[in-house]
This record gives C-alpha cells, structure tokens and sequence, in this order.
C-alpha cells in the first residue's frame, strides 16, 4: 500500500523526485515513485491505482512543470486531474524559480489555491521537513474494543456491530455489518448480513471459556463465498480476532482482522425537538463543518409537513443527544438538481423519492450502530408514508466514504460519483468543510435504493 504519490516533471524534477521519495521513505512512509513502484503491465492503469489508493498528492512544481497541461493526454495534468477529482491531500513543492502559465486549463485551475512550500536546493532539506507536517499520515481505521474487565458473566448471545477487513480495489478497508448470534452449551450460530443481498451464516465452538472459532459460509445461491473465524473474548462482550476465506468476487484467499462489539442497548431513536437544536448543530459543527447545519434551518424542517423530519439518538440513561439523520421526500425533477442532473434516466422511480439527506454521530459514540440504527428507523419511517425508493448523497474524501457502509447495509448502491460537490455552496453558504476548510473540494457519491 502507497500512502503519497508523488508526481513530477521528468524534466527538472527527476532529481527532486528522487530527493523526496527517500526522504519520506526515511520517515516511515511509503511514497510511490513510479521509477521505483511500477510492476510489470500497463503503466497507466498502475498510475491510476495508486493515485486511488494514495492519502498524499505531493505535486513537484520545478520550472516549466506546467506548460504542456494544455495537452489532455499529458500525464501530469491527467495525474494533478485525478488527484482533485478523489480528494487527495495535495501538497505544492514548489521550486523558487517556477512560474504558473499564464491559463491553466480548467480541470487544474485550482492548484494555485493549495498549500505549497517553496524550495531552492540550498534549502530543499529543511523545507522538506515542512513538508511532511503538510501530509496526512496512515491512520489504522480499525478500532479496537480491547478496553474493559472480562470477569462479567458473557452469553455470547445477542445483537452486535461487526467490522472485518476487507479488499476493495486492492486498497485495505473496514466494513461494519450487524450480526446476531445465539448460543446453547458451547456451540454458538448465527448469521450477519451486508445489504439485502449478502448474508453469511456463522457457527463455532467455545473453547476454554473465552475463545470462540468456526466457518461461516455466504447465504445466497450467487456467492459462495466460505472461510474460517477465531475469536477472542476481550471485554464488555466484545470478541476481537481474524477471519480467513475465500472470496468468490476477487478470486482469491483473503484474511483480516475481525470484531463483534456488542451493540449498546442504551440508544433510542426519536423524532427531534426544538430543545434537540444546540446539540444537533453541535454535533454537525465537528463532523460536518461549521455552519452546515443551522437552526434556522432545523426550524424550518420542524415546520414543513411530515415528509421532511430529523431524527435523533440519545442515550435513554442520560438523554444526551450523540447523532442525528435528516431526511425528506423529493420529486423526480429534485433528485435530478440533487444529483446535479447527472444521467439517471435509467432507473425507474415510483412517486416520491425518499432522501437520507444527512447522517452525523459524534466522535466518541462512534462504532456503535447508532448511523444505522437512524438511518434503518428513517427508511422504516418514510416506508410507513408510502415511499418505495431511496436516495443519498454521500460526502467523501480522500477515497473515504463515512457512510458508505450504513448505507450498504441497508441495500443502498454506489452509483454516481460528483467531484466538487459542494464547492460553489461552500462558498456561498460560508460553511468550513472538517477537512478542506473553504471551499470545499469533496466529492458527493449518489447512492440509490430501489
């Protein structure tokens, strides 16, 4: 795995590729320098993947690094391109001497507006120490539960909240799917589920009181996905360990480490109140942006009529508010505006089209279903007032999908992805995206549920 792509200039640049790529390497990153990273087949597809899977975009400006931009098949512009359409982290190295062309083309005319550190080579070596305080370093996505005392009384039984690693395009992610489980004497079964579409039943044996392993197999006819688990008990009847199996879609044997946490029954779901409104922009401030969510506009859903509304989840012990899911009814001709009338003539929608139009928990009650819990009581909500299909823009950066795997749960399908999503709003609107500040450069993903 890649964690920076570094792009460059062949002319004038090679030198300080190079100069950079070590130093990186130094620090314990894994750049990708393609005099280095390039295996054998098509240079380009490899080009693009590891730009996919990269966080960091480090863009070597050494002079007259962008005068043939003006050509589309030219790979700088092309690889600067890709970077800004998946949210990369850009980093500008800037050489003293280089001036920008007098027009940039219009995929690029951004990059003037990220952050660059200007460098002669008297001063590369100190100003690449800059540098790596610009970069997003890897973060280990997968949370651990390990926390607690495992003196209490464990049933093994119940509802939980599952992560997994698993492959997507070569890159490392975690999904979360819920599981139950059931158990009698030292046999434990179960099943846990992506989607409508993808169920695993599970059974194992307890052994020594606190290890748990077995197989799980895929449900449906269409994947035959079967594998192995070990389970560990850690603590508030959470199981950490590894799952190990073959997967039908890449063709392949596949292992990572797996985690079912007990889900908290403690968190409700209701409709919101005024009394609800510092909490909910609170909420949406951290993870959202400032000025996302305002109470006037929160004001404005609790007057409309009942095809608009927000939900909340609180804690029944304490009440506190911890996340919040809004959602509405839309027409046709709305979902084409929200989906900025990208082509979806395609799909056949009945009536009204039901929005979950935004999901936010805050930072510590995180990985405890409560994302789905609201947005499986928002669907449930809007099916009960005759809605039959669904829709939601997800935000995403730097190749990450916050929601991508709540919504998967709930049979929802990546179909549409729109760079810059949010830009011209950001502006307008004066809200600071958490990652880009403003504007916003993230993408949206236009899921569907039909």
């Amino acid at each position: 795995m890649f964690d920076t792509f570094i792009s460059y200039r062949r002319a004038g640049g090679s030198n300080i590729a190079a100069r950079v790529y070590d130093f990186l390497k130094l620090k314990g990153l894994n750049p990708f320098y393609d005099m280095t990273g390039l295996e054998a087949g098509r240079f380009d597809e490899q080009l693009k993947m590891r730009l996919i899977q990269a966080e960091n975009f480090i863009l070597i400006l050494s002079p007259e690094a962008l005068n043939r931009c003006s050509s589309d098949d030219d790979w700088v512009r092309m690889e600067i391109t890709t970077a800004i359409d998946y949210n990369l982290n850009i980093i500008v190295l800037q050489d003293d001497e280089f001036i920008y062309p007098s027009k940039l083309p219009d995929p690029i005319q951004t990059i003037p507006m990220y952050q660059a550190v200007t460098y002669n080579m008297a001063s590369l070596s100190s100003r690449l120490e800059t540098l790596t305080g610009l970069l997003k370093y890897p973060k280990d996505t997968f949370t651990s539960f390990s926390s607690g005392s495992t003196s209490e009384k464990i049933t093994f039984s119940g509802k939980y909240i599952s992560q997994y690693e698993d492959s997507d395009r070569g890159r490392i992610i975690v999904r979360k799917a819920p599981a139950v489980l059931h158990r009698f004497c030292n046999r434990v079964w179960g099943k846990t589920w992506f989607g409508t579409r993808q169920v695993w039943k599970i059974s194992g044996r307890i052994y020594g009181k606190k290890r748990l392993a077995g197989i799980y197999r895929a449900k449906g006819y269409l994947d035959d996905g079967f594998g192995t688990f070990y389970l560990e008990l850690k603590g508030n009847g959470t199981l950490e360990g590894y799952w190990s199996g073959y997967d039908n879609e890449n063709n392949s044997i596949t292992t990572g480490r797996y985690v079912f946490k007990k889900q908290d029954t403690a968190y409700k779901v209701r409709f919101a109140k005024v009394s609800d409104f510092p909490s909910i922009t609170r909420i949406a401030d951290n993870q959202l942006g400032k000025n996302y969510i305002t109470e006037e506009f929160l004001k404005e859903i609790l007057n409309e009529d009942d095809s608009t509304f927000c939900l909340v989840a609180y804690n029944a012990k304490n009440s506190k508010i911890a996340g919040f899911c809004i959602s509405k009814q839309v027409s046709y001709s709305e979902l084409k505006t929200i989906a900025h009338d990208k082509d979806i003539n395609e799909l056949k929608f009945e009536n009204n089209i039901g929005i979950i139009k935004t999901v936010a928990v805050e930072e510590h009650s995180k990985n405890l279903g409560l994302g789905s819990m609201l947005v499986g009581e928002s669907l449930t909500t809007m099916e009960k007032q005759g809605v039959k299909s669904f829709a939601s823009p997800a935000w995403k950066h730097a190749g990450i999908i916050n929601i991508a795997s709540i919504l998967e749960k709930c049979g929802f399908e990546n179909v549409i992805e729109i760079p810059n999503y949010w830009y011209e709003s950001s502006i307008k609107e004066g809200f600071n995206c958490p990652q880009c500040g403003n504007p916003c450069h993230c993408s949206c993903v236009i899921y569907l549920k039909i």
